[in-house]
């Protein structure tokens, strides 16, 4: 990538969880050192619930601030050792993560604010890596008549329709996590799980700062719905963002013959039919772009190629404001 394609000071905010957030922020962070990424904090299985579970004094989970820590290090044989999981023969750590175990010392020993970031420092982590919220809560979704609890179980509930998601209580937005979202220069939401991942880090805070800021929103959503997702377009993901109260400027999307390659692989790529939908603002603009890796056999995004896209979002915005 060209150094002439951006200036370094600027700053670029990823809000989601941890498997779509490390798939980026580490390529951004490389380019743009002062980029950030605010993590959700709802993640209730695995190794995070266990933690919770058996260790007193550990109430928030720490696996997707983990995952993303780890893969934004520059110290590649640290975070080699740290996404060791230990094996069933290894007692009360079974299970868990290397990472986990980590961060939940340093977690123990300054408390959950100032020891997820020390542990971030001691990882050697590029860019800001910020906890949505210190506050515990629960995941919570309505939809068709149901009422489901957890992020779990919510992630991987097979919706057909409409639904609504919030948090019980409402999660105060820690002021760091407001703060870069309001000095951003672009914020991206997603990829990942919409539902696990980015609605669990839209907090009414972060809806609120979203509104705030200045700067260009930009939605990437995963190149497939997922086994428990509906047969839905960018068009119904935009709608229900709005059912959420956010709001996007922009989407960048795959293009048509990367979502034939899905397709080919017997996936259900989200369609970019924008027109399925009359309750879209005509204010939001699609972009289609070749953003998916080719060297995989699922669809993953190229970080780079999307990197590409936002600078040129961001570039846009700059010239208009001149």
């Amino acid at each position: 990538m060209s150094e002439g394609n951006f200036q370094p000071d600027r700053r670029i905010t990823i809000i989601g969880g941890g498997h779509g957030t490390a798939a980026l922020l580490p390529e951004i962070t490389r380019h743009l050192p002062h980029s950030a990424g605010v993590i959700s904090m709802s993640d209730d299985s695995g190794s995070s619930r266990a933690l919770m579970d058996t260790i007193p004094g550990i109430n928030l989970p720490v696996g997707d601030y983990t995952r993303v820590v780890v893969a934004s290090s520059d110290n590649e044989q640290v975070a080699q050792m740290e996404e060791m999981r230990f094996g069933t023969d290894a007692g009360g750590l079974s299970g868990h993560t290397a990472r986990n175990i980590s961060a939940v010392s340093f977690y123990l020993m300054y408390g959950p604010k100032i020891g997820l970031k020390r542990y971030g420092q001691a990882m050697g982590a590029r860019g800001e890596i910020l906890p949505v919220t210190f506050t515990p809560h629960q995941l919570v979704m309505e939809t068709d008549g149901r009422i489901v609890r957890g992020q779990s179980a919510i992630d991987k509930y097979p919706v057909t329709g409409r639904f609504k998601i919030w948090h019980e209580p409402q999660p105060d937005l820690d002021p760091d996590a407001e703060k870069t979202i309001l000095d951003s220069h672009a914020v991206i939401l997603g990829p990942g799980s919409f539902r696990g991942s980015l609605l669990a880090a839209c907090t009414d805070g972060v809806k609120r700062a979203l509104k705030a800021t200045g700067a260009p929103k930009i939605l990437i959503l995963n190149a497939e719905n997922r086994p428990a997702d509906p047969d839905w377009g960018v068009a119904d993901y935009l709608a229900s963002l709005l059912d959420h109260d956010i709001q996007v400027d922009y989407v960048i999307t795959p293009t048509e013959e990367e979502r034939a390659r899905v397709r080919g692989k017997g996936r259900r790529p989200i369609e970019n039919l924008l027109d399925r939908r009359a309750d879209i603002p005509s204010s939001v603009k699609l972009l289609e772009a070749n953003v998916l890796r080719t060297d995989e056999l699922s669809a993953r995004h190229d970080a780079q190629a999307v990197l590409q896209q936002v600078l040129g979002i961001m570039a846009i915005g700059r010239a208009t404001r001149h």
